[in-house]
């Protein structure tokens, strides 16, 4: 048998080739990797990307019950779930419960573009309970004024809600031409907005 040297080099030319693609391949599959993963991104530092003016509403997310966040603003009618979008207030999330929630993260928000002076009024409605669970649900308000960059108020307020169909006024006040809050005008009386 005669030993050829050129069929020894042939197949290292192989199998030397099939190794330098094989970790070119690995190497352009961790550049597009790394490329895919998300940036670093800075935190909203402009406020009007966000609202003027926002509100939220939270309660247990381990409850599987369905709160209504209404708002209004002035001259203008309420929103709500059955009416998303006014003049100046827009319903950005509107929870169900848990129904195509799955993160169950019960948190509904509504933000306006605008300062509008007047009054607002924002109220939460107990409008279902999907479980056998009857007791109060405790829920959170944050009401989130932005008159000029840096100089934000805030309002929070908790309340119970006892039973499916209450509704209660939990921030009414007024903002002046300039868009500030008159703190003299914070008040919960109620007034119905559903």
């Amino acid at each position: 048998m005669k030993y050829d040297d050129n069929e020894d080099d042939a197949d290292f030319g192989i199998a030397y080739s099939d190794t330098l693609i094989t970790i070119l391949s690995i190497f352009l599959a961790l550049f597009i990797l790394v490329a895919m993963l998300p940036k670093n991104e800075k935190p909203v530092t402009n406020t009007s990307l966000i609202g003027k003016i926002c509100a939220e509403l939270s309660w247990d997310d381990d409850r599987d019950i369905d709160i209504d966040l209404w708002g209004k603003s002035p001259d203008d009618k309420p929103v709500g779930y059955s009416n998303n979008h006014g003049k100046i207030l827009d319903l950005y999330r509107d929870v169900l419960g848990f129904f195509r929630n799955p993160s169950h993260r019960n948190l509904e928000i509504m933000c306006a573009q605008t300062l509008q002076p007047g009054e607002w009024t924002f109220n939460a409605h107990y409008y279902n309970n999907h479980e056998n669970n009857k007791s109060p649900v405790k829920i959170t308000t944050v009401i989130t004024i932005f008159p000029k960059e840096g100089q934000n108020r805030i309002l929070t307020r908790s309340e119970y809600l006892n039973e499916i169909g209450e509704e209660k006024t939990l921030f009414d006040f007024r903002l002046d031409n300039n868009g500030v809050l008159e703190n003299n005008s914070i008040n919960n009386i109620f007034k119905p907005l559903r």
